[in-house]
């Protein structure tokens, strides 16, 4: 009922809504801010210093194939 979250002048009782969402979906827990970066695949923002676009491939090729000279 979204009367219910009114106050009796027609504003929104934020205080009605606050306490309503925290017995519905509790505090909240937040993950702490040092957690380390996640790695989303190909083309991350997260690749090792000095690497260039390709050349992981190229060392799978080499490791599997072997090298040709």
């Amino acid at each position: 009922n979204p009367s219910a979250f009114y106050a009796d002048n027609g504003e929104v009782d934020t205080e009605k809504v606050t306490s309503h969402l925290t017995a519905m979906f509790g505090t909240g827990q937040h993950t702490p801010a040092a957690s380390p970066p996640r790695s989303w695949g190909q083309y991350s923002v997260s690749t090792p210093a000095g690497s260039r676009p390709g050349e992981a491939g190229k060392a799978a090729a080499a490791r599997r194939f072997g090298t040709t000279s």
